[in-house]
């Protein structure tokens, strides 16, 4: 049983350090947009950010997570940062 709240706490704990990244990224992706040109660098960064974000929410381990609250800012984020890297690799 030990075992299995530990599990617990560290996927919970591993979703809201995921989430905390989230809304990191998103202050800097939002500042970078919000210019009124954006240089390659910029773009490229914002698509290396979008891509640590989806790599890692595949990575976690949602199965133990019991709080729905958590698991749907955690998609939130995800839907989020899939959505913008598909507008950047599509350009638009």
């Amino acid at each position: 049983m030990a075992f299995h709240l530990s599990n617990r706490a560290k996927a919970s704990i591993n979703i809201i350090d995921f989430i905390e990244e989230s809304k990191n990224f998103e202050v800097i992706t939002r500042a970078i947009l919000e210019k009124e040109i954006q240089t390659k660098g910029e773009i490229a960064k914002i698509k290396m950010m979008c891509e640590i974000i989806l790599s890692k929410y595949e990575n976690l381990n949602k199965k133990f997570v019991e709080d729905n609250e958590l698991l749907k800012l955690a998609e939130y984020y995800y839907l989020k940062f899939k959505k913008l890297h598909g507008e950047i690799v599509n350009g638009k």
